[in-house]
């Protein structure tokens, strides 16, 4: 990895544009969910950057969402294979969704 990268784990809080309906009427609409993102990038601020790019659903809530740096020794090797290359710039590793109802 080039000395000016970091690795960058992002829990983002997505905020829908759209709800999505409830199933039946016991739930509550769909209102966002949490997604996890391995990101290469020089700094925080060009991680976020990066993972705002690949959000098209929703807005990230900042303030709900956690960032961590220098991540790649602690991920499990569940992640780590499923995982592009950690050592270039970029996002290399997208998690499936955690939703999350309309309060």
């Amino acid at each position: 990895m080039k000395p000016d990268l970091k690795t960058h784990w992002i829990m983002a809080c997505v905020e829908l544009h759209d709800e999505i309906p409830p199933e039946d009427d016991e739930n509550r609409p769909i209102a966002g969910y949490f997604g996890n993102f391995g990101v290469t990038a020089a700094s925080e601020e060009e991680a976020c950057e990066l993972v705002e790019a690949e959000i098209e659903d929703g807005e990230i809530s900042w303030p709900e969402s956690k960032i961590s740096v220098d991540v790649v020794t602690r991920l499990s090797p569940e992640i780590l294979s499923r995982s592009g290359d950690w050592t270039e710039r970029g996002i290399w590793y997208r998690s499936g969704r955690i939703l999350f109802p309309k309060e």
